[in-house]
């Protein structure tokens, strides 16, 4: 079985206030931010009785999202991570190849399926 991690993480910044007004409604200027949403793809975990650990090591995947996070925002786009808003997990078989044995097949031209006579 194969695990793949998706998240779905909100990032905010501060944007630059052109005209100056309070938009927070208080005493305090609230300062205007952009809101993106990222999503991030961690590398698949083979769970199964052929692989070590037999568990998921969420730490690893923690860490590997915080990791992809810190990639993205060291790049000086100004955004923070303000929280995950979605982590999903999605399980797939996984057969890994086996002995490493290439068969292959191959058909002469006059056996094609378009070649081949019609049955009456």
């Amino acid at each position: 079985m194969q695990v793949h991690f998706l998240a779905e993480a909100d990032f905010v910044r501060p944007t630059d206030d052109d005209d100056g007004a309070n938009r927070g409604g208080g005493e305090e200027m609230s300062q205007p931010t952009s809101h993106i949403r990222g999503y991030f793809h961690m590398h698949p975990v083979h769970v199964g009785a052929a692989y070590e650990p037999l568990l998921v090591d969420f730490s690893a995947i923690i860490t590997e999202l915080n990791n992809t996070v810190d990639q993205f925002t060291c790049r000086g786009s100004g955004y923070v991570m303000k929280h995950v808003t979605k982590l999903t997990a999605v399980m797939v078989p996984f057969n890994p190849l086996t002995g490493g044995e290439v068969r292959l097949t191959y058909r002469r031209p006059d056996e094609s399926p378009i070649n081949m006579p019609l049955s009456t």
